[in-house]
């Protein structure tokens, strides 16, 4: 592996990340949609064995987008007040009008707009905690954005070398030191400042500059189905423990987890990167890449109408098996959800808050 210009190739690397984007999208709605099948069938049986490969997999999709971040981010040459004041506008925004929209969804009726204790929730509630279970990684993002000019200074002053020692360094902090806290000595050493999600920004940049040798690929994958296999039999073997569903194994900082999601990143860039995209399949992920911040925003309502009965349709109804209606409902959600963004795109204001 050798290190390029960020810009150098520009053509192959954005189609290369916009796959990566628009896979870790789909990744996002196969978790929010299978994962419903995922706890109501823990009999370990090949139907949920199926589901856990699938999300095993799956919980790749933060890491990905928080990488996809380093990548472009941290190589932008642009002072601290121009990065906050045109990156902070796209998060906030939507931020705020979503936590309104998923509040009034989940009270489902108008007059909740009407009385005083409600207005203060709707004002009390995004300061506190996220209105909706998905609004999480806006947090999170957020946070890593307000880091970026600084954690941009560490990256673009380093060296190969020292940006290695970091990226191990980080590793270890945030994922094998937890392991063992019970060695309280070691935190003790300060080093965990170096731990979160923000390391991640880092691999991304060293990732997205460098040329990767075909010798590559294949430890690369060799990497990728170890620690998918760890993923997968580590939550058969803690939730058959626990009796019930156990994801200790699928949080982004859980070492298989990293290792996992850093192989996974630098195959697309790999496979994607080093091919010459057909018409067709750069105008669909070209397409799904413009509307996937929208789509991660709109989904969970969509899916919950649609599996509910609120727009007049119940999905959960249709008879036939969970493992078949599962796809179909992911399906469904994903071609709605592309339509929704794509006309709230095209309406001036209104588009601000799916960017």
């Amino acid at each position: 592996m050798s290190f390029s210009t960020p810009d150098s190739d520009s053509n192959r690397r954005v189609f290369w990340a916009d796959a990566t984007r628009a896979v870790a999208i789909i990744l996002v709605l196969l978790i929010h949609i299978f994962d419903r099948l995922y706890k109501a069938d823990h009999r370990a049986n090949i139907s949920w064995w199926t589901v856990n490969v699938i999300l095993s997999v799956a919980h790749t999709c933060i890491p990905i987008f928080f990488m996809l971040s380093g990548t472009f981010l941290l190589s932008k040459n642009e002072s601290t007040a121009t990065f906050y004041r045109k990156r902070l506008k796209k998060l906030v925004i939507p931020l705020v009008a979503w936590s309104v929209i998923y509040i009034f969804w989940d009270k489902r009726s108008f007059s909740f707009f009407f009385h005083d204790s409600h207005i203060y929730q709707l004002i009390s509630v995004p300061l506190q905690r996220p209105a909706y279970y998905h609004l999480w990684f806006m947090y999170a993002i957020i946070g890593l954005y307000v880091l970026i000019p600084f954690v941009k200074k560490i990256a673009l002053n380093s060296s190969e070398e020292e940006l290695r020692a970091f990226m191990f360094l980080w590793f270890v902090a945030s994922s094998v030191i937890p392991i063992y806290w019970k060695y309280r000595w070691l935190t003790g050493m300060g080093i965990e400042m170096l731990t979160g999600y923000a390391g991640y920004l880092v691999v991304g940049y060293v990732i997205g500059r460098s040329e990767l040798s075909k010798k590559m690929g294949p430890a690369l994958t060799a990497v990728f189905l170890i620690n998918l296999g760890i993923t997968a039999f580590g939550t058969y073997k803690l939730s058959n423990a626990d009796a019930a569903l156990n994801q200790t194994f699928l949080s982004p900082l859980q070492p298989n987890m990293i290792l996992m999601s850093v192989s996974l990143f630098a195959l697309f860039k790999f496979v994607a990167g080093t091919r010459s995209p057909n018409r067709l399949l750069s105008l669909v992920v070209g397409r799904l890449c413009k509307t996937c911040y929208g789509i991660y925003l709109v989904h969970p309502l969509l899916f919950d109408g649609l599996t509910k009965g609120t727009f007049g349709i119940n999905l959960n109804s249709i008879s036939i098996p969970p493992l078949l209606l599962t796809p179909l409902t992911f399906l469904i959600v994903l071609f709605f959800s592309y339509l929704v963004v794509a006309t709230l795109q095209e309406i001036p204001i209104i588009k601000e808050i799916v960017p």
